[in-house]
């Protein structure tokens, strides 16, 4: 940004607006310069399949046969567990955005821990939300699922890195009838690749 100097309110809220909108743009395109990202309501390109299968298996793999897949302090946050991770490390998320889900009660109701064998029943074409890979490659980096089956009053969101983790999470209110239909953000457009 130049340095400027404004005569009025009005000069530093349009000065500060293309700023923002600059700043944005860049962030966009470097970050579609880096992955590329896909979207079940713009269907899969035809590489999926095999390339899930992949991924499922590198996730078995590193995941431990009893306990629940690694957490990130993300994840953490966002599912109810705040308790498990540091104070510091906490007030840095926050300082971040990151709190806990609105629909997650700390003694009603949280976002549940993956086991392997969860993710094995989850991680099917029906199931994934979207995927992530390096940029032009046939490499699934990271999968979005959904859980319908949990919770008959909310909608649950998994991001899960192919190192096994659980990176993020959040939910939202089940319509009463209505079955869940992939749609991708508007705001989120730009994004995603067609395959």
């Amino acid at each position: 940004m130049d340095i400027s100097i404004c005569h009025s309110v009005e000069e530093f809220i349009t000065l500060f607006d293309e700023y923002s909108k600059t700043t944005e743009d860049e962030r966009k395109t470097k970050l579609l310069q880096e992955r590329d990202y896909y979207h079940a309501a713009n269907k899969f390109p035809h590489w999926f399949q095999d390339s899930l299968e992949l991924f499922k298996q590198q996730v078995i793999d590193m995941a431990s046969a009893t306990k629940p897949l690694k957490t990130t302090d993300t994840f953490k946050v966002q599912a109810g567990y705040p308790h498990e991770v540091a104070v510091e490390r906490k007030r840095r998320l926050v300082g971040f955005g990151i709190k806990q889900d609105n629909n997650i009660e700390r003694d009603d109701f949280l976002i549940p821990k993956l086991t392997a064998q969860d993710f094995l029943l989850m991680a099917n074409e029906g199931n994934i939300l979207s995927i992530s890979t390096p940029k032009d490659t046939e490499f699934i980096r990271e999968i979005v699922m959904v859980d319908t089956n949990t919770s008959p009053t909310l909608i649950i969101f998994y991001v899960i890195s192919r190192k096994a983790r659980a990176i993020s999470s959040w939910t939202i209110k089940r319509d009463k009838d209505k079955m869940f239909i992939p749609k991708i953000n508007k705001f989120e457009v730009w994004k995603y690749r067609q395959p």
